[in-house]
Parts: C-alpha cells; sequence; structure tokens
C-alpha cells in the first residue's frame, strides 16, 4: 500500500489506486500525489503490510520510517490543517477521461 505523505506537516492519505501501481508507475503516482495537495514537496511512503499501523511506513526513496520524518503526525496538532484535495484530483481525471 502506497501513502502520499506531504512533508510540511506529515499528512498522509492513500495514494489513488496505490493498489494496482507496478515499480514503472512511481514516478506518475508521486506526482498525482503533488497535485492533489497543490504541493511540490510530497513523497511517497509505503506500508509493507495493511495490517500495521501508519506509523509503520517507510519512505519509498529513502527507506526511513515515517516517524523520523521531522513533521511526522505535526498536522494532528495544527489548528488552521487543510487536507489536500483528492475530489480535485478525480475530477480533473473525469474531464481528462470525457475529452478522450
Amino acid at each position: 500500500m502506497l501513502f502520499c505523505v506531504r512533508l510540511s506537516d506529515g499528512y498522509f492519505f492513500p495514494a489513488p489506486k496505490s493498489q494496482f501501481a507496478g515499480s514503472g508507475d512511481l514516478k506518475e503516482m508521486a506526482d498525482q500525489c503533488r497535485y492533489i495537495c497543490d504541493d511540490p514537496a510530497v513523497d511517497l511512503y509505503t506500508l509493507s503490510d495493511i495490517s500495521q499501523e501508519t506509523d509503520s511506513m517507510v519512505a519509498l526513496d529513502t527507506r526511513k520510517p515515517y516517524t523520523e520524518l521531522p513533521a511526522a503526525f505535526r498536522y494532528r496538532d495544527d489548528a488552521n490543517f487543510k487536507a489536500c484535495d483528492v475530489k480535485r484530483y478525480y475530477q480533473r481525471v473525469a474531464e481528462l477521461t470525457a475529452r478522450t
């Protein structure tokens, strides 16, 4: 399972269609995460066993645990927290699909 992680505050969510992603899809998936968050500072993390807690995630590129991210879980205490806009991503996909 892959997760998009916003590096500024540790906010994360499942990457779109990550259960179907192959190793050749990772750059595109990271770009999708950045689009969803409208932020270039978003990385992909993986959770090898979905029965584990999300604090067991590791960065795909560095293999460092999520808990070592300086901003891990910071979003939980942010009074001005703003979620990433997954709905905007799916609307964009629908628009592009309709054009083809």
